[in-house]
C-alpha cells in the first residue's frame, strides 16, 4: 500500500470517527449545528473542529 492510499484510508476512518463524535455531541447539546458535517471533511474544517474539541 502506497503512502497516499494509507493516508486516505486513515482519513476515511478518522472522518467516520469524527462524524460519530459530532453526532454524539449533537445529541448531547440538542443542537442542529453538527448535522451539517458529513463524512467528507476538508482539512480546514477538520482543523477548525479539532480546535473546537480542545
Amino acid at each position: 500500500m502506497c503512502l497516499k492510499e494509507k493516508l486516505s484510508s486513515n482519513l476515511n476512518s478518522l472522518n467516520i470517527l469524527m462524524v460519530k463524535i459530532i453526532s454524539f455531541i449533537d445529541k448531547k447539546s440538542k443542537s442542529k449545528a453538527a448535522t451539517f458535517y458529513t463524512c467528507s471533511f476538508t482539512t480546514n474544517q477538520f482543523r477548525k473542529l479539532m480546535k473546537l474539541l480542545k
